[in-house]
């Protein structure tokens, strides 16, 4: 979770959700919340996500940023950043 209750996320929202599967799901009727459909491929997931609406050619757009999890080595990568998880007792995957 990237932000807390009561705390607008990226896209200035102070509720609903982002979904991500690899499976068919109905798409939400709430407009604040996205069902995302990823690629799942040799243990590595293939998406995107959005972030705050910027201004590009006069228009405002949904910015957005590649994204991969590598299911095996427990790493989320997100704009070509690596960000590898830590178990509770703080080792590595």
């Amino acid at each position: 979770m990237l932000s807390g209750l009561g705390v607008p996320d990226a896209r200035g929202y102070l509720s609903g959700y982002s979904y991500f599967t690899s499976s068919d799901a109905k798409p939400s009727s709430k407009a604040t919340n996205r069902v995302v459909k990823v690629n799942v491929s040799s243990d590595v997931m293939v998406s995107e996500i959005v972030g705050p609406r910027v201004m590009k050619g006069g228009q405002a757009v949904e910015s957005k940023a590649g994204m991969s999890a590598d299911l095996k080595r427990s790493v989320l990568s997100v704009d070509g950043v690596d960000y590898p998880s830590k178990r509770a007792d703080g080792a590595a995957g």
